[in-house]
């Protein structure tokens, strides 16, 4: 952990994430770039009310991180200890130091999506 492998870039910050099937990508990878999304129920159940028509998605639907490096996650020769439970993928992602707050709140409420991008 505080050996060379360790060092975080200037200016950028890992942030562990723990994802539900359905909420990452499938064959996700070690060097992948993906943008997180702030997803949350409460913005697909206000769809249909007059008082939030349009704030939903602002609110709710949200590009948290638009080009996330992913620093970590389990491949499937692992043993298996990396994975929080049965359902759960462990993904560590290396974002701008800005951005890292925010993603880490979405995804302590289970509030995030991974979706994958082309990279630089």
């Amino acid at each position: 952990m505080f050996g060379e492998e360790a060092r975080v870039e200037a200016g950028k910050a890992t942030v562990g994430l723990s994802l539900k099937a359905g909420q990452y990508p499938t064959g996700i990878k070690q060097g992948d770039t993906v943008a997180a999304y702030r997803v949350s129920a409460d913005a697909r159940s206000s769809s249909g009310n007059d008082n939030s028509s349009g704030s939903s998605s602002e609110s709710g639907n949200a590009v948290l991180v638009d080009q996330a490096r992913v620093s970590y996650v389990p491949d499937a020769t692992s043993s298996g200890d990396d994975i929080i439970s049965s359902s759960n993928l462990a993904v560590t992602l290396t974002v701008d130091s800005d951005k890292a707050a925010d993603l880490a709140q979405a995804a302590s409420n289970g509030e995030v999506a991974l979706v994958q991008v082309s990279g630089n």
